[in-house]
């Protein structure tokens, strides 16, 4: 069983134990969900499976690193705009809402 995240649940034990969420579905938001258990929502190649030690340092240049860099923070923008409560609704307003905030 995994480490509970007291900002996210509330966890009572024993018998009539069980899990709720720690606030209000509107301010839980899915990025802050995932970077609970993971520090990071997209793995840059280059940190965790670097070709060359001295080509991909942060040290040195390059030109895919800004790319990868720049995707991780839409990724994450888009994670922070959507609570726990948007993703309660139909698939067709959460496909709408995704789309409007991808726009931005």
């Amino acid at each position: 069983m995994g480490v509970c995240r007291p900002e996210l649940l509330r966890v009572w034990g024993g018998a009539p134990g069980g899990y709720a969420l720690a606030g209000r579905p509107t301010l839980i938001f899915v990025g802050k969900s995932m970077t609970a258990w993971e520090p990071q929502t997209l793995e840059i190649n280059a940190k965790s499976h670097p070709v060359n030690a001295d080509r991909c340092s942060t040290s040195s240049s390059c030109s895919i690193r800004p790319v990868w860099q720049a995707l991780q923070q839409r990724i994450d923008d888009l994670l922070d705009s959507i609570s726990v409560e948007d993703l309660l609704k139909q698939e067709s307003q959460v496909q709408e809402l995704v789309t409007l905030q991808s726009a931005l």
